[in-house]
This record gives C-alpha cells, structure tokens and sequence, in this order.
C-alpha cells in the first residue's frame, strides 16, 4: 500500500512538473531593453540589454559612446512563469556575480517584459523590459580604418 501511494505521488509530481515546463514562458529569439528598474526610468543615451537563446542568457550595459562596459550570463530555464538564471560568465566589473542563481517572477505583455526577483546575496529587483525589434536593435559605430 505504501508503495502504492509513492508510486503515486511520484507520478502526480513529474506530472505538475511536465505541466509547468509545458506552459513555461518562452524567451528564445528575444532581445530586450531596460527601461525602468525599481521605478526608476533609466538613462536613454545609454543601454542595458538582454538577450535569450533556447537555453542561455546574456545581459550587457552599453554606455553612450557604444563600449560594453558590464556584462554576465549563463544558462536558464523556465516553469511557468518562475525563470532561474545561473550566472557562469561575468565582466570584471560584475565578477562577484558569477556563480550566482537569480530568480525571476517574469510577466509579458505585448512588447514588454517585467521581472522582478532576487539574485543571491543581492537586493531584490523590479525591471521594465522592452522587446526590441531587429529594426531598432543596437548597431555599433565603426571607426573608419586608414589604409595607404
């Protein structure tokens, strides 16, 4: 009988498992903008972006003259809307982030997305995010080479 109801109860949790993976949020193929965190609109002459793959991340800070002056990412999964975010590639600047496990609350809704959560060790944090669409995406300024 005992076995029975293990059986079960295993049963019952790969399902509710299967089921959140099945109706997890999907950000592969999307690249966002920050615009606002913890209600604070941020700076429009420099940027913060997000980018997801199927199974990574990668977050960068652009400043105004177009140098990435921060960045991390890793790999990440989704149940729901609950995103998990290992950090296993960090900039210098953010070096101490590395290894880190950032959980994310994430909503949708039309070209936005909101996350909120708390990194390891960090504050908590409130994001807006704006999907950015590959007309607007970021394009980096090339310097002109002198060939003789």
């Amino acid at each position: 009988m005992k076995l029975k109801i293990l059986l079960f109860a295993a049963c019952s949790m790969a399902t509710v498992l299967a089921n959140a993976q099945d109706n997890a949020i999907d950000l592969a193929g999307t690249t966002w903008k920050l615009v606002a965190q913890n209600g604070e609109k941020t700076n429009p002459l420099t940027g913060q972006y997000k980018l997801y793959t199927q199974s990574h991340f990668f977050w960068y800070w652009v400043d105004n003259d177009g140098t990435v002056r921060n960045g991390a990412g890793g790999t990440y999964t989704c149940a729901g809307n609950i995103c998990t975010e290992h950090v296993s590639v960090a900039l210098p600047p953010v070096q101490h982030i590395r290894g880190k496990k950032n959980v994310i609350t994430v909503t949708l809704s039309g070209n936005q997305m909101h996350q909120y959560g708390v990194m390891e060790g960090l504050a908590p944090f409130n994001e807006l995010w704006e999907k950015v669409e590959e007309a607007n995406s970021p394009k980096p300024e090339r310097k002109k080479k002198n060939v003789l």
